[in-house]
């Protein structure tokens, strides 16, 4: 495939089996897509994780226990060689919002029962038909004034 096709259809693949997932087998879908070194680096409180079930437990399970019906919502899909590393590597970037019912306390903000929306951006490297290093922002301010807090 041309085009970084290989590399996008990675990360789709991988948030194909996140979105099947519940809370309870979310570690087992982002290991199917993941080298077993995975390193994850998400913004405060979710910091540097190493390995699907670690990124799992800290981010993906209480996410998807918090909200209900979750769907992404991708605005921004794309994939290119990174200069920073000599064009050697190759990044997917998402951008959009993952949207769902906020049912459940999430990282203290109280539900709404309405439907919210987390902005996200993520970059995933990809080698070797794996994702071996992400890079996750998301605007947990932005989701606790649409909360009312």
């Amino acid at each position: 495939m041309s085009g970084f096709q290989a590399e996008k259809t990675v990360v789709l693949a991988q948030y194909e089996a996140v979105s099947r997932a519940g809370s309870e087998d979310v570690g087992a879908a982002l290991t199917k897509h993941v080298s077993p070194d995975w390193t994850w680096r998400g913004v405060h409180p979710f910091n540097v994780q190493s390995g699907a079930e670690a990124v799992a437990d800290t981010f993906w399970a209480p996410f998807l226990t918090a909200f209900s019906s979750v769907q992404r919502r991708q605005d921004v899909f794309f994939a290119g060689l990174n200069e920073t590393d000599g064009f050697k590597g190759v990044w997917v970037v998402s951008m959009g919002h993952l949207m769902g019912l906020f049912d459940a306390p999430w990282l203290g903000i109280r539900p709404t029962g309405k439907i919210a929306m987390l902005r996200y951006a993520e970059f995933n490297r990809v080698e070797d038909g794996r994702i071996v290093e992400t890079a996750f922002f998301c605007d947990i301010p932005h989701l606790m004034t649409q909360a009312g807090q």
